[in-house]
């Protein structure tokens, strides 16, 4: 609700690509926090918390994007594919990514299978913080190509 009220005032002065790609952008700061929490436990607290908001933002965000891009006929196909994304990122991620970076680390020096904190997820942490920053930056390119052609036909109507 507040990534709502808040985007429409944003509008008057960034486009919803920009704010898509600054809301990725700081998703991956927040995927940032998760690595600096060895140093700084009470970050854990902060980045949970604005993961949460930041995915919520996203999710508010991404109809109105993709009714924009796309076109509004066929919303309803294009939402259902973009919407099933989070699906197939959380098995990727969740499943797959942490699995082999845990197998790999489950062995300590002693050669007991115990893997715990940081040394065991940190990759996991970085290769999402990657691809956040990827996701803002290829919505910025989205936002560049496509900037002009807004402009010009909002301005014949």
């Amino acid at each position: 609700v507040l990534t709502g009220l808040s985007s429409d005032y944003l509008m008057k002065y960034f486009s919803k690509l920009q704010l898509m790609s600054t809301i990725c952008i700081l998703m991956s700061l927040t995927q940032l926090g998760f690595l600096l929490v060895p140093i700084l436990p009470g970050i854990l607290y902060v980045s949970l918390l604005l993961t949460g908001f930041l995915f919520g933002s996203i999710v508010a965000i991404i109809a109105v994007n993709i009714a924009d891009i796309f076109g509004s006929k066929y919303i309803a196909t294009n939402f259902g594919a973009i919407d099933s994304a989070p699906i197939f990122g959380s098995y990727i991620y969740a499943t797959f990514l942490v699995s082999i970076f845990y197998k790999s680390n489950v062995f300590d020096d002693e050669g007991t299978a115990t893997c715990v904190g940081y040394s065991c997820f940190h990759y996991t942490f970085l290769i999402s913080c990657i691809a956040c920053l990827l996701a803002g930056i290829s919505c910025y390119i989205i936002h560049m190509t496509t900037f002009i052609p807004y402009r010009e036909g909002s301005s014949k109507h």
